[in-house]
């Protein structure tokens, strides 16, 4: 998925955020996904999934989430299906869908991916996006990190809120 370089560099900008509030890894393709040779997304390149996740828990990098686009739908993953560094528990995933573009399914299963904010594949529709908030709240220096999956209706002014999940910015890594 990258070369020897972009890995490289990654990886030093991971390091070099370790000690920052919050890294939001803007990541081209969906990072979830059972093993699949041959997929253009991260489950096509398990091995590579496997070390980039191995490296932020070897290193204890906390304070991570990646939003994703690619997949033209909606998920987000608490961090409990993304268990890529041995079996543990990793960092949280948004897949914050293309505003408009022909629905598509890929990757997954996802803590929140069904209309009713359960576990499954992901909400694939029309006319939909994710919104992202970094809010520091008076009295605390962690900041709370809030990603909400939208769908906007024909004819009407206020899209409609499909899900929402909240996390804290310095302990985003689960299974620690």
């Amino acid at each position: 998925m990258l070369g020897v370089n972009q890995k490289a560099w990654l990886k030093s900008q991971l390091l070099g955020g370790k000690n920052l509030d919050l890294i939001v890894w803007a990541n081209s393709v969906p990072w979830i996904g059972e093993e699949e040779a041959g997929e253009d997304y991260w489950a096509g390149y398990a091995h590579e999934r496997a070390e980039l996740a191995s490296f932020i828990r070897d290193n204890e990098i906390r304070n991570i989430c990646m939003i994703s686009a690619d997949a033209h739908m909606l998920a987000i993953d608490d961090g409990s299906n993304n268990t890529y560094a041995g079996g543990r528990g990793g960092f949280p995933v948004f897949q914050a869908a293309a505003l408009e573009s022909p629905e598509s399914e890929k990757g997954g299963p996802y803590s929140i991916g069904d209309q009713n904010g359960e576990s499954g594949a992901g909400v694939a529709d029309r006319r939909q996006f994710g919104v992202c908030e970094v809010k520091y709240v008076e009295g605390n220096e962690v900041p709370r990190i809030r990603w909400t999956a939208f769908r906007a209706e024909k004819k009407t002014a206020r899209p409609m809120q499909l899900f929402r999940y909240e996390f804290s910015g310095r302990q985003t890594f689960a299974g620690f």
